[in-house]
Parts: C-alpha cells; structure tokens; sequence
C-alpha cells in the first residue's frame, strides 16, 4: 500500500503545479440536444477509442522518443502500438481505489476536463460569432510582413505614465537622461515584435494598423490597470509575398489573427456579463500571511522545488511519508477567511481545494518581490473569474461534449496506464533505471501478452492509418495564460515494437 501511495503522488508530481476549484453546486437543466463536433476514429479498444485527431496530436504535440521519432512507417505503427498500449494498461488498472478515490487525482481530472468546457465555451461564445470583411484582411496583409524594431519602457502606473507625458511635451524627439532616472533604469531595453508575436492587442494595433516613421514614439498604453507600456520605432524589416502560395499563407495568417483578436474582444463582453455586480473583498491580515507563507516558494529555483516535493511527498532513505514545512504553516490558518464574492467567504482551505482543479495563472511570470502580492491577488481573481465562466458551462451542457469528453478521457487513461505500468514493474521488483531496457526486457512481453488478450476487442481503421502522416520535427506545444498549458500528456513510452499482428479492420 506504501509503494502504490508513493506512485500515486508521482503520477501527481508530473502533471500537477501546486494546489487548484470548489465545486459549483449546479441546479440549471442542461440543454437536450448538444452540438457535437465530427470526429474521425482510428481506433476502438473495447468501448475506448482513439481520434485521428488525438493521435496527431500525441504524436506531433510532445517529444516522441527516440525509437519512433522519425517519419517512417515503422515509427508510426510504434506510435500506433504505445497509444493503443496505454488504453489496455488502463483497463489492467481497472478501478484502482487508492488512484481513483485521491482528492488530487480527481481534481486535477476535473480540471483538465472542466478547461476543456472553457475553450469550447470560448468557440460558441465569441470564435464562432466573429464575422470579418475582406478588406480588413486586405488591411492587415499591407503590414503582415514588417518585423519591427522597438526601444520600450515599462511604467507602473497612472501617474508614471502621466509624468512620460509631460516629458514628452518637454522634449518630443527623445527620451532623456532625465526620465530615465525617474522610472529608475539605465538605458532603454529593445525587441523585435512581428505580426506573430504574442502582444496584447492594444500593442499589436499600435504597430499594424497605421503607417510609422523611423524614430516615432508610440506614447504610454495602457496594458493593464498596474502597467504601461512606451515604445520608439527604431526600423523594421518586411519579408514581401512572392508567390501566390505565399500570399495566400499571409492571408490565411492574417485572417486567423484578426479572427482571434475580434474573438477575444466579444469574449471580454461576455465574461463582463457573467461577472457584473460581482466584487472580490480580500480579507487583508489572512491575505498578508498566505502571501508570506507562498511568496517564497514562488521565488524559488526549479531544482529547489523539485528537491522541496521529493521530501513532501517521501524520504527516499527511509521511505517515510513526511509533513513538508509548507503544509503545516498553512494548516495553521486553513479555516481563516481568505476572501468573500457573491455572498460566499472562502476559507483558505477552499482556497486549496479550488486550485487544486485550477492551478494558479499570473498575468506577469517574471516580477520583482514587491509585485508578488499584487500578482498573487490577480491570479486568484482570475481563477475565481473562470468557476463562473465553468458553471456556465455546465448549464450549457458541454461537458457532454464530445472532445471534452475524449479530452478527460485521454488524460485519465494517460494516468491510469501509467499507474499500471509502475504497478506491474514494481510487482516484479524492477529498478532498471534505462527506459530502452526497461522496455525491451520488461514492458515489450507485458504489452504483447495483453494485446494477445484483447485483440479480439480491438479495431483498427487501416486506411485512415495508412493516409496519416507524421512528421519528425521535435515539438513541445503549450497554450497561454490558461490552468493547464501542456496540451497533451507526455508520450507513452511503453512498447518499441513495430508490429500490426493484432485486433480487426474497424468497420465504417
């Protein structure tokens, strides 16, 4: 029972940042009828299935091991072989109570699946409601090309911002040694930003959307209510469309951009919506010691922190669970108020629970100590933004989604083969630290016996197989400013045989 815990909160290590939503108690009815997406099957283990989308996706959105990290045929059926792997690993697991019945392993599930809801959310709300006209196409593909280059400062606030004003006046044409002193910098950072780059829209139409001159100084933009932003033009470069291929690249490019940014516009509408007449009130003295409690975690390095989890979750001399420092200073003031909305006070112990299915997102990774509790404040607030925007959700029924369910699915099933195959290898005291060996010795017979057990349970669609190709650039995919940014789990790195003696053609 000890080594299957200490399994469970290595599993949980590898997917989960710290602690993440309460349950919203949800009484509105469900639609009856839900829209559901076209999907394509490849193939079905027992009532599993795996989408052509999903095994692109697996294939092409993480880093695929060496043996099967080529195009050629044979490393596509050893990707065929390890995803359909995992699936018979996960009914081997069966219903594993001590997995299944952990608070983490079920929060971070819900998480997973309830993000899903959001984004899909996100595509009937705004994405899908977007409508653009050819000419603001026309538009932006006159400035898609340029790749400028900027001198910028940071302002932190209103009133920097109003100073740069005033010195601008003062001086047009440049930034003096002056002002520089006064927002306490040196010399003025550069970067290149291209139509591409990530920026907030409100930079992004500063530079695309109108003719600049070399040397012209965009005044403060306002990023957010803590932040603004002062640019110069110093130059930029633009790679022109030669060929009608590349054209027709840069319109697509340009018409995906535009859609995004209008999406996000109407999508800001309707979160206003959700959230009006709803104010957070932080409870300041519970606030100020949670901050004091968490800041310096947040401060610490990686290596710190994985050295910090090892001794959380177990003492690899003695194999005693511990109690981490961190734990116990936060069961201290676990039923103090950490704040009140909509008539609620959370405690900070639901406060934990909350993110342990929505880990914390900060606007700003990078800030100096005395951001921190600001930014702590944000992240809480925006996690709090998105329990209203998942209830909303519920009441629209998509969590019977068909690729939100099969986004639970994938994560779950990813968890509970990995689950089995450290079960099994423990089973038969395996301490082979080479994963080529440990496959080749241990895990290749396992995986082979059980597609010899199922395989009379197992389709697969050949053609659609057949048609797939994958391509062998390493890629590592994650989104932006979301609870969960790894897109998919990490490939299973369960089998290296290349073999298709097993299961039935799938019937369309």
């Amino acid at each position: 029972m000890h080594t299957n815990r200490i399994i469970i909160r290595h599993l949980l290590l590898t997917s989960i940042f710290l602690l993440n939503i309460v349950v919203f108690t949800l009484t509105a009815c469900k639609p009856k009828t839900i829209e559901q997406p076209t999907e394509t099957l490849m193939v079905k283990v027992r009532d599993k299935t795996i989408s052509l989308n999903e095994f692109i996706r697996r294939a092409e959105y993480t880093i695929r091991p060496i043996y099967c990290r080529g195009d050629y045929p044979f490393h596509k059926k050893i990707v065929l072989n390890s995803l359909i792997a995992e699936k018979l690993l996960a009914y081997e697991a069966g219903e594993a109570e001590e997995l299944l019945n952990d608070i983490e392993f079920k929060e971070y599930l819900r998480g997973r699946k309830e993000q899903a809801m959001r984004q899909w959310n996100f595509k009937i709300e705004a994405l899908d409601k977007v409508k653009l006209k050819e000419e603001e196409i026309k538009k932006g593909s006159r400035y898609a090309g340029r790749t400028y280059r900027v001198s910028y400062i940071n302002l932190p606030n209103q009133e920097a911002a109003y100073l740069f004003e005033q010195e601008l006046q003062n001086n047009k044409s440049q930034i003096d040694e002056a002002f520089l002193q006064l927002v306490n910098m040196d010399s003025i950072p550069e970067r290149s930003i291209e139509w591409s780059s990530p920026e907030p829209d409100i930079i992004h139409d500063a530079l695309f959307s109108d003719s600049l001159h070399i040397g012209q100084i965009i005044r403060p933009l306002k990023i957010d209510n803590a932040n603004f932003l002062v640019m110069r033009i110093n130059g930029w470069t633009t790679k022109v469309a030669m060929s009608e291929s590349q054209v027709n690249q840069r319109f697509q490019d340009v018409r995906e951009k535009l859609t995004d940014k209008k999406a996000h516009r109407i999508y800001e509408q309707y979160v206003s919506g959700l959230m009006r007449g709803k104010k957070i009130v932080f409870d300041e003295r519970t606030f100020r010691e949670l901050v004091n409690i968490i800041g310096p975690e947040y401060y610490r390095s990686d290596q710190e922190k994985q050295t910090a989890f090892n001794k959380k979750f177990w003492n690899r001399d003695s194999e005693e669970m511990i109690l981490d420092d961190l734990d116990n200073r936060l069961e201290q003031i676990a039923d103090q108020p950490l704040f009140t909305v909509d008539g609620k006070t959370w405690t900070v112990s639901e406060y934990e629970v909350a993110i342990l299915s929505h880990p914390l997102v900060f606007r700003k990774r990078n800030m100096p100590k005395n951001e921190f509790a600001e930014q702590f404040k944000l992240a809480i607030v925006d996690m709090v933004r998105d329990q209203y925007i998942t209830a909303d959700s519920y009441r629209k029924g998509l969590d019977q989604v068909n690729v939100v369910q099969r986004e639970y699915e994938m994560w779950r099933d990813n968890l509970l083969g990995l689950y089995q195959k450290y079960r099994y290898l423990d089973n038969l005291g395996v301490r082979e630290t080479n994963q080529i060996t440990l496959i080749e010795n241990y895990l290749n017979p396992y995986i082979i016996s059980l597609r010899q057990k199922y395989s009379d349970q197992i389709e697969i669609d050949t053609e659609i197989f057949n048609a797939t190709q994958l391509t062998g650039i390493d890629m590592f995919v994650v989104q932006r400013n979301v609870a969960f940014p790894i897109i998919v789990p990490g490939f299973p790195m369960l089998t290296t045989d290349d073999k298709l003696d097993y299961g039935r053609k799938m019937n369309r």
